[in-house]
């Protein structure tokens, strides 16, 4: 097992997984895929590794909250912050059901410790739980992507109560991206609701 972990030091396009050598608009994505999503860039802490898998799994199942500090603190390390500048943070839900049986949703978590870190660096975000998860999908382990975009259809809806401006900038926050199937299922309903610039940043994308 890999035991140390890696920053992700390219700019990688989360639509097709190669590098990114000329930005569209400051954004890492390439102009032709840019049809292809509905998200604007997607942000990548760490490349994906067994020892990743483990941190990922001591939050979730051993209930080690303190590896959030520490995940959260590597974000901000090496990603673009400035980018979060004024903008509200919306962590990938997880359903009620499974919320309830975990205790928590690590996203929002994450979330919650970038916004407040994030303060020392006098960067202004908020974290709203802007969207819902209504379908209680299956574990996506092991899927194709085609299965995957099928199991998360209409799995998620806007909060109806929400009151944010349409010209909120919207980064979405989850620890690990692998087909990007759930950010573009989230990114897609917010984009229904008005929505215009909405990107995301994980822990880490395999």
């Amino acid at each position: 097992m890999n035991k140390y972990i890696e920053f992700q030091d390219k700019n990688i396009c989360h639509v097709c997984k190669n590098e990114v050598f000329s930005k569209v608009n400051g954004l890492n994505i390439h102009r032709n895929c840019i049809p292809k999503s509905n998200l604007d860039e997607v942000s990548a802490c760490v490349r994906y590794s067994k020892l990743v898998e483990e941190i990922i799994k001591e939050i979730k199942y051993k209930y080690h909250y303190d590896i959030v500090s520490l995940i959260a603190d590597l974000m901000l390390k090496n990603l673009d912050i400035s980018k979060l500048r004024n903008s509200i943070l919306v962590p990938v839900p997880l359903h009620r059901a499974k919320k309830r049986v975990r205790g928590f949703n690590q996203a929002e978590l994450i979330a919650l410790e970038i916004s407040s870190k994030i303060k020392k660096y006098g960067i202004s975000t908020q974290v709203i739980e802007l969207i819902r998860r209504v379908r209680n999908t299956k574990t996506q382990v092991g899927m194709t992507r085609q299965q995957r975009v099928h199991n998360l259809t209409d799995a998620f809806i806007i909060h109806k109560d929400n009151s944010i401006s349409k010209s909120s900038k919207i980064v979405l926050v989850d620890d690990v991206m692998t087909t990007g199937s759930t950010l573009e299922e989230c990114a897609k309903v917010l984009r229904k609701d008005g929505l215009k610039e909405i990107k995301a940043m994980v822990f880490s994308q395999a």
